[in-house]
């Protein structure tokens, strides 16, 4: 199944580049020059890729990644908030996908 991609997503106030050009092992974000890089039109989990990427960016805007000690290697991460921390990282969230979800009211 291949998804649709924004080219702009719009992340804690910054306007992020959404691409699939690039080659990566499932995707990457870079917070220096606002991109994100998605493997989605050769995989079957682009949308939960994207969607990864996003709150992962999310979380390293409010410093909340940490390196963990003794990880087998640069990707293995730690991730610490309270709830309200938690609550304030779903607004970001949603404010990042309002664009694209569609929350009709039913008749």
């Amino acid at each position: 199944m291949k998804i649709t991609l924004p080219k702009t997503i719009q992340i804690c106030g910054k306007t992020f580049s959404v691409s699939t050009e690039k080659v990566c092992d499932g995707g990457e974000f870079w917070l220096s020059t606002q991109q994100i890089f998605c493997k989605a039109k050769h995989t079957e989990r682009g949308d939960e890729i994207l969607l990864h990427e996003i709150a992962e960016a999310i979380l390293c805007e409010y410093r909340k990644r940490y390196n963990k000690i003794g990880g087998e290697d640069n990707s293995d991460y730690l991730f610490v908030l309270t709830h309200d921390e938690f609550e304030q990282f779903i607004f970001e969230l949603h404010g990042a996908l309002k664009p694209f979800l569609n929350f009709r009211k039913k008749p």
